[in-house]
């Protein structure tokens, strides 16, 4: 009866053994504590009004090196990263989880409900304070948002929403009395709470007969200090008097929405008069027109040429394809591919084809990869271009002749990054100074 007794005893001690140690409690803490999460600050805001919502980022020991997103395009909105991130500790589940919080801002110019996905994000942490490294992509989690539009705004124009616009300008030299050929130079000075550098708009470039204008790339700074988040933009622009007369640039206005009086508000640059005298024309312009034309001469014939080499380049096509085939299969690696895309769109003043080549190239990059700031800048003028269209017919906006994207910077920039980078390449494939002595000597 004894033995009877024990071996139940057993027989029980050992159900419950195997159930506890199928018991996946620790297994579905781990699973059900997100690696990423999402904390939206701003769900509800105007078209062009600044939206915050934080990236956090959970590991079981410390972080290691810097986090790196892949943010999407989303037409006429822009999301931008600000600030460093920070680093706390978070109790789930009576387990201590390591957190970095990164803040992120949204600027859309299209109302409604606005779903945002597909932003990437791949991180490192190790197991534990000295466990080996674990590298992690994730999918931040969708967010939602609704963008209201005021009452008389153009759905199809462009907007500014701040409580505060400042703009100022300076001319050197100062517009009045002038010769033609005259060179005059224009700096229009943009400063806004609450939005960013490249959510201000660039300045009208219209222009009556007789005045040729350029605009330059603009210098766009966003500056977070104490929580406040500002931004800056300056435009740079060149006029020139081509022809005599009296000829007036037209005043710019800027209109901006204020959310919280819910009211517009407008600031107006005066218009500008130039009384332009005409100079005589001299032997040497004659020259110079003789010059132009035997240029233009010059250039007839080197078309011809061009026309007869694509002739016999046509009658031999096929050899020539199989050869370019044979070619492009050899040295025609991804990278490369990507980046000789970014040259073409940039040449072509494409900024689509130019944001897509860029996001090509920019993820076959080493994850340890940083953007050069001169490169940095002038992607960041790339995408801006994707803010939104601008009308000229509106009450709420006066531009309607916003320049093309001159591809030129953003060509310069990554051209000098890759010399830099092949430059470092070359110096870590340099022999030892002073190689070691084989052995036995």
């Amino acid at each position: 009866m004894m033995l009877q007794f024990e071996w139940r005893s057993l027989v029980m001690l050992f159900l419950m053994l195997s159930m506890h140690s199928l018991s996946p409690q620790c297994d579905v803490v781990l699973a059900d504590v997100q690696r990423v999460v999402v904390e939206v600050r701003d769900p509800e805001v105007w078209v062009g009004q600044k939206a915050s919502f934080f990236v956090k980022l959970r590991g079981q020991g410390p972080f290691v090196g810097a986090a790196s997103f892949t943010l999407p395009e989303i037409p006429r909105a822009i999301i931008l990263k600000v600030g460093n991130p920070v680093v706390s500790s978070e109790e789930i589940e009576d387990d201590s989880w390591f957190v970095q919080s990164h803040e992120f801002v949204l600027f859309s110019q299209q109302d409604g409900e606005l779903q945002v996905s597909g932003i990437e994000v791949r991180f490192t942490d190790r197991d534990g304070y000295t466990g080996p490294e674990r590298p992690h992509q994730e999918q931040v989690p969708e967010l939602n948002f609704q963008i209201k539009r005021p009452e008389k705004s153009d759905p199809g124009s462009f907007l500014i929403t701040t409580d505060s616009l400042k703009i100022e300008e300076s001319w050197d030299p100062q517009p009045g009395k002038a010769e033609q050929g005259a060179v005059f130079y224009r700096t229009i000075t943009q400063q806004a709470k609450q939005i960013s550098g490249m959510a201000l708009a660039p300045p009208s470039v219209t222009t009556p007969d007789g005045i040729k204008v350029h605009l330059g790339n603009p210098e766009v700074q966003d500056n977070t200090e104490r929580g406040e988040f500002s931004g800056r933009r300056v435009d740079r622009l060149t006029y020139v008097l081509e022809q005599p007369g009296v000829m007036t640039l037209p005043a710019l206005q800027y209109v901006w929405w204020n959310p919280k009086t819910e009211q517009y508000g407008s600031t107006t640059l005066p218009a500008v008069v130039f009384d332009v005298t005409a100079i005589p024309v001299d032997r040497d312009d004659i020259n110079r027109s003789s010059n132009h034309e035997r240029a233009l001469w010059l250039f007839v014939g080197l078309v011809v040429v061009c026309a007869v080499v694509i002739v016999a380049c046509y009658k031999r096509r096929h050899r020539l394809y199989a050869c370019w085939v044979e070619a492009w299969q050899t040295v025609n690696p991804p990278k490369q591919r990507a980046a000789r895309a970014l040259r073409r769109a940039c040449r072509r003043n494409d900024a689509s084809a130019a944001a897509s080549a860029w996001n090509q190239w920019r993820q076959l990059q080493p994850s340890g990869f940083r953007c050069p700031d001169e490169l940095q800048s002038a992607v960041i003028e790339l995408q801006r271009r994707h803010y939104g269209p601008i009308h000229q017919d509106t009450e709420v906006r006066t531009v309607d002749d916003h320049p093309a994207w001159d591809g030129a910077t953003l060509a310069g920039a990554f051209e000098r990054s890759e010399v830099k980078a092949n430059q470092l390449t070359s110096d870590r494939d340099l022999p030892p100074i002073n190689p070691a002595a084989p052995a036995g000597r």
